[in-house]
C-alpha cells in the first residue's frame, strides 16, 4: 500500500537528515579521489531514483514469469523450510573468539548462518507475493539492524566496528550491505517505514560513510587502493548498495565513479597475460564480484560505462579456461583449496558477455548472492571487445607469470600445471610447484591451500605452516633449507611489491606432442653454497603419455639434497624405489631415478583443515657436489 503524502514527506525528511540527500562536497584531488567533473557527468547518466537488479515485488508480471519461478524454485523450498524455525541468535562470545584466541571459524560460521536467511526469504516472498514470509522477514531484518557489526571477526582486530566507535568496511560488511540494500529495493513498502529507515541508517553508518571518508582522506578501506580480490568484492558491495538505496543521484554518482577508478587496482593485480596469482579459488571470488560491479555500473549508466570495454579484461576472463589441465581440473596453487574448479557461473557470464565462443557445458543460471541471482549479462548500448584468437586446446603458457598448463591429447591421459612464478597475494613458497592430473583427476603435486584461516595466517608467522611453506609442496629441500618467503607480510596483509623468490623460465619448447619447460629457481633458496638449481619438465603425449620432472643441483662444495613427491590419497612403494599413487583405475606409476642412492621418507601432513596428504621425501644418501633426481609419471597399467 503506498504511503500517504504526509508519511512520504516525513520519510523523505528523515532520509535527508540521515545524509542520504545531502549534496556531495568537492573531493581533494591529492587523495587519488574521483574527479568531481566525472562525478557530475555520471550523475547526469543515472536514473532519478535508486534501483537494484530485477524488479520490485509490485511487478507481478516479472515475478510470475514461469522461467523465473523455475530457476528460483530451490530458493522457495529453502524459505519454506525456515518457516517455524528460530533465527540463529547473535553470540558475543562466538564473535569475540578470534580477538582472544586467533580462531575465526566459529565467528565466521555464525555470520554465514545468520546472513543465509535473507536471500531465500526475499525471493520467496517476491515470487509468491502473498505476505506468507513477511512476518519472519521483518523479524530477521530487525535482528540485522541491531547486530553489533557486519564485519567478519578477523577483519576487526581492534573491535572498533563491533563496539561502534569507528566503522570499517570489509568483505563481510560490503557483501551483506549489498544483499540488504537489494532486499529493501525489492520489497519496497512491504517493509514498514520505521524499520526501513532504521536499516538505511545502518547502511549509512556501516558502509556508505566509511567509504566516503576513505575516498576523501585516504584512510580506512585500504581495499580502495588495493590490487587483490578485496578490491573487487568490496567495491561491488558498496557501489551496488549505494545504487539500490541512496536517493541523491550525485552521491550515487560518487560511488559509481569510485568503482570506475579503484577497480583498476584489481585489474592491475593480474599479470598482463591474464594470470591470477591468487589462484583459481580467488579468481572465482574476485572475478565473480568484478562481473557484478561491471553489471551494476553498466546498467546504472545505460551502457555508457562498461568495465568490459578494456581489452585487458578478455585475458582476465579467459584465465578460467586457460588454467585447466583437464576437462574441469585446475592446479590449486596458492591458497586455492584442493579440488577447486573454475566457476561455471563466472565462465558462463564471460562467455556470453564477451562472446568468447568457449565450449562450455550449459550453465543452469544459479548464482550465489541475491543481487547476483537477479542480474543479467547484456547491457543496452554496451560495446565490449571480442576475443579474436583461438587458444590451443593442448596448452596455454602464461609467459608473464611463468606458468604452463599442458593438457592431455594425442593419446596422453595426463595434464600438468607448473609454475616458475606467479607469486603474490595468497601465495605459498612454491616456486617450481606443479599438479598432475590423470584424465580429470589430480593425483599428485601441489596440495592446495587451507580450509580455514586463523590469526597467524596473514602475519609474520604465515610460512611456519608446512602447507604454506615449501616443505608441503613438490619442491626440493636444499642443504636443509626451505624456499625463502615468497612475499613479505606487512600490516596484516600480503604485499606483492617485493617478490624475491620467483623462479626464472630459461627455456620452453611447446609444439606438437611434446611440451618442455626449464626453470632456474636457484634464487628461491638462501643457501650460500648453492651454485645452481634447475627443474626441467617434459610432457610427452605419445602413447598413454609421460610427464618427467628432472631436478639438477650444483653446489660450490658439498650439500644435502631432498626432493619430494606429494600423494593425494592412497600410495604405496614398489621395487626399485618407484611408487604407485591413486586407487582403482585412477593410478599413476612414478619411476624415480637418481645419480645418487636415495631413500624414501613418507610423512602425512594434515594442517588447517585441508585434506590430508603424504609428502614422500626422496633423500639422497650423502652430501653431494652435484646430483640429478628424475621423477617420471605415467598412467599405471590397467588391472586384468
Amino acid at each position: 500500500m503506498p504511503f500517504p503524502p504526509i508519511m512520504a514527506a516525513f520519510l523523505l525528511s528523515a532520509l535527508f537528515a540521515m545524509g542520504f540527500g545531502k549534496p556531495t562536497p568537492p573531493l581533494p584531488r591529492e587523495q587519488n579521489a574521483p574527479d568531481q567533473a566525472r562525478v557530475a557527468k555520471i550523475a547526469e547518466w543515472l536514473p532519478k531514483e535508486p534501483s537494484g537488479f530485477g524488479k520490485p515485488i509490485t511487478d507481478r508480471e516479472y515475478w510470475t514469469n514461469p522461467e523465473r519461478k523455475a530457476l528460483l524454485r530451490l530458493e522457495m523450498t529453502k524459505a519454506e523450510s525456515l518457516l517455524g524455525k528460530t533465527f540463529p541468535a547473535w553470540n558475543d562470545a562466538t564473535y569475540l573468539e578470534f580477538s582472544k584466541t586467533g580462531k575465526r571459524t566459529s565467528g565466521d560460521r555464525m555470520l554465514r548462518e545468520r546472513n543465509s536467511w535473507l536471500k531465500p526469504l526475499v525471493l520467496a516472498e517476491c515470487l509468491e507475493g502473498k505476505g506468507r514470509f513477511l512476518p519472519l522477514l521483518r523479524e530477521v531484518l530487525k535482528d540485522y539492524a541491531k547486530q553489533p557489526t557486519w564485519v567478519m571477526p578477523a577483519h576487526d582486530p581492534k573491535l572498533t566496528s563491533y563496539r561502534g566507535t569507528e566503522y570499517d568496511v570489509d568483505l563481510g560488511a560490503a557483501t551483506f550491505g549489498l544483499e540488504l540494500a537489494e532486499a529493501l529495493y525489492l520489497l519496497g513498502d512491504k517493509i514498514e517505514a520505521d524499520l526501513r529507515g532504521n536499516l538505511q541508517e545502518e547502511l549509512r553508518k556501516r558502509v556508505f560513510d566509511p567509504v566516503i571518508r576513505s575516498i576523501r582522506t585516504g584512510k580506512g578501506c585500504w581495499w580502495l587502493r588495493g590490487t587483490n580480490n578485496w578490491t573487487a568484492v568490496c567495491l561491488a558491495g558498496a557501489v551496488g548498495a549505494a545504487l539500490s538505496t541512496i536517493p541523491d543521484p550525485e552521491e550515487r554518482a560518487l560511488f559509481v565513479a569510485a568503482g570506475e577508478l579503484y577497480i583498476g587496482g584489481y585489474v592491475n593485480g593480474f599479470s598482463p597475460d591474464g594470470y591470477c596469482a591468487e589462484g583459481v579459488g580467488y579468481w572465482n571470488y574476485g572475478m565473480r564480484n568484478f562481473l557484478l560491479l561491471r553489471q551494476e555500473l553498466s546498467e546504472a549508466t545505460a551502457g555508457r560505462l562498461d568495465l568490459f570495454s578494456q581489452p585487458r579484461v578478455v585475458g582476465m576472463a579467459l584465465f578460467g579456461s586457460r588454467i585447466l589441465i583437464g576437462k574441469t581440473a585446475a592446479p590449486c596453487f596458492g591458497d586455492c583449496r584442493f579440488g577447486t574448479k573454475p566457476s561455471d557461473a563466472v565462465l558462463a557470464y564471460c562467455n556470453e558477455a564477451l562472446r568468447l565462443k568457449l565450449d562450455l557445458p550449459q550453465h543452469d543460471g544459479t548464482r550465489e548472492g541475491l543481487a547476483e541471482t537477479l542480474m543479467g549479462t547484456a547491457v543496452a548500448g554496451s560495446l565490449v571487445p571480442t576475443a579474436t584468437e583461438t587458444d590451443d586446446p593442448l596448452r596455454f603458457y602464461f609467459a608473464d607469470a611463468g606458468v604452463l598448463c599442458s593438457r592431455a591429447g594425442g593419446g596422453s591421459r595426463l595434464g600438468i600445471g607448473i609454475k616458475a612464478g606467479g607469486n603474490g597475494s595468497h601465495s605459498h613458497n612454491d616456486v617450481g610447484s606443479y599438479d598432475i592430473a590423470l584424465d580429470d583427476t589430480i593425483l599428485t603435486g601441489d596440495p592446495g591451500g587451507p580450509a580455514w584461516y586463523d590469526g597467524k595466517t596473514f602475519s609474520s608467522e604465515r610460512y611456519a605452516r608446512k602447507i604454506l611453506n615449501s616443505y608441503g609442496h613438490p619442491v626440493p629441500v636444499v642443504d636443509g633449507k626451505l624456499q625463502v618467503d615468497a612475499v613479505p607480510v606487512h600490516a596484516g596483509h600480503l604485499n606483492n611489491s617485493d617478490i624475491r623468490s620467483n623462479g626464472r623460465v630459461t627455456e620452453t619448447s611447446l609444439a606438437g606432442a611434446r611440451d618442455e619447460m626449464t626453470i632456474d629457481f636457484t634464487r628461491s633458496y638462501d643457501v650460500p653454497s648453492l651454485k645452481s638449481l634447475t627443474r626441467r619438465m617434459v610432457h610427452d603425449r605419445r602413447g598413454g603419455g609421460t610427464i618427467a620432472i628432472e631436478d639438477t643441483v650444483v653446489f660450490e662444495g658439498n650439500g644435502t639434497f631432498e626432493d619430494a613427491v606429494i600423494a593425494d590419497g592412497e600410495w604405496r612403494p614398489l621395487d626399485g624405489g618407484s611408487l604407485l599413487i591413486g586407487s582403482g583405475e585412477s593410478r599413476l606409476l612414478v619411476r624415480i631415478e637418481s645419480t645418487e642412492a636415495f631413500s624414501l621418507r613418507p610423512e602425512i601432513i594434515e594442517e588447517m583443515g585441508a585434506k590430508p596428504f603424504t609428502r614422500i621425501g626422496i633423500t639422497l644418501g650423502r652430501p653431494v657436489r652435484s646430483a640429478t633426481v628424475k621423477m617420471t609419471f605415467s598412467p599405471a597399467p590397467q588391472r586384468n
